[in-house]
């Protein structure tokens, strides 16, 4: 198990135009896919599953703007995805959405998203409980 799957931070300024495509991330400690402060990005094809930790998700666009998440197997997380300030991000054909031990959709009332897809049903405000990472 790793600490952090596929990270893309805040720190690092300048992150645009990033593309994920056809990956697995699985089993870790932190996030599986953590896209913070990143403008322009693309999540296809991916297999996001069984990261376990409570106060993180399989994914999490964070503070994010201009990105399409498109056929995804995203489940079996703690949180599926996590959406907060992000703006003009579509989410479509994530299946397995609703499998998850938390909350498949916990997104923030800022931002705009689009989700394209019935499957998976959004909890809005939700908080994420916390833990020791």
């Amino acid at each position: 198990m790793c600490r952090q799957g596929i990270w893309v931070g805040q720190e690092s300024a300048g992150n645009f135009d990033l593309r994920i495509r056809n990956c697995e991330v699985r089993r870790n400690h932190q996030y599986g896919i953590q896209l913070s402060e990143t403008d322009g990005f693309e999540v296809t094809g991916c297999t996001i599953k069984h990261n376990p930790v409570a106060s993180k998700a399989g994914l999490g666009i964070l503070g994010s703007r201009n990105g399409v998440v498109h056929s995804n197997v995203i489940s079996a997380n703690a949180n599926n995805l996590v959406i907060r300030d992000a703006s003009n991000v579509t989410i479509s054909n994530a299946s397995g959405c609703n499998e998850a031990y938390y909350f498949p959709l916990c997104a923030d009332k800022g931002g705009s998203y689009t989700m394209d897809d019935g499957s998976c049903e959004p909890r809005v405000g939700c908080a994420l409980p916390e833990t020791p990472f």
